[in-house]
């Protein structure tokens, strides 16, 4: 089983860790998470060092949204933030930075998503990695398979490799949530075959066809 530690130069590596006879069952509850209905894989990351370190998932690290640093339920996909005195005091010579960065000794710009089962957390992306839908967050990669998987199956008999699909987040109608927008590669001369088919269709049968609503 791997040992892992969690953290950034700002937080002196370590913010939480897993220990050194972490049950498979950790790793594996993660990998089965399912939020909504829906499925949420995450990678067992332990817990945080108390009382040296603190860590918990928010909903929001934006000061400008109505759940900046609400805590997250348990299992709910947010933002991962760290407190201690392993958290550094601040950028030097770059004030503006610094007060960016925390808010009452917490540490803001970990830039990782992730979600907490029974005081154990989980990794699931990097947050530029992730799409804000209806005040829930979706990976990017999640998404990509999904469609791509639908691809195949509606289109291509179950064979991958044919399209190459790329999903990003869009903020066109408001700051706080994203539109979902979806490119498609057609990569093979059976996809370029279809390219009529697969504009025509394609948006209304992954609508009804795909489970997870960021994809939807």
């Amino acid at each position: 089983r791997p040992t892992v530690r969690f953290g950034s130069t700002e937080t002196c590596l370590q913010v939480c860790g897993t220990p050194l006879d972490a049950p498979l069952a950790a790793f594996e509850r993660g990998w089965a998470h399912t939020w909504r209905g829906e499925p949420c894989a995450g990678y067992y990351i332990g817990r945080a060092h108390a009382p040296h370190t603190e860590a918990k998932v928010v909903r929001s690290v934006d000061r400008a949204s109505q759940e900046f640093l609400v805590t997250c339920g348990e299992g709910e996909p947010g933002f991962i933030v760290a407190r201690g005195r392993n958290v550094f005091a601040g950028y030097v010579g770059d004030d503006e930075a610094t007060a960016a960065a925390l808010e009452g000794g917490w540490y803001l710009n970990l830039g990782d998503v992730g979600y907490a089962l029974g005081g154990d957390l989980y990794w699931q992306s990097r947050d530029s990695a992730m799409l804000i839908k209806g005040g829930s967050n979706y990976s990017y990669e999640q998404i990509n398979q999904e469609l791509s998987e639908f691809l195949a199956a509606a289109y291509f008999g179950g064979e991958g490799g044919a399209c190459a699909v790329a999903v990003v987040g869009l903020r066109l109608d408001s700051e706080h949530e994203d539109q979902c927008c979806c490119t498609i590669e057609l990569k093979t001369d059976l996809a370029r075959s279809k390219r009529a088919e697969i504009e025509a269709t394609f948006v209304a049968r992954a609508r009804h066809a795909v489970a997870c609503k960021g994809a939807r």
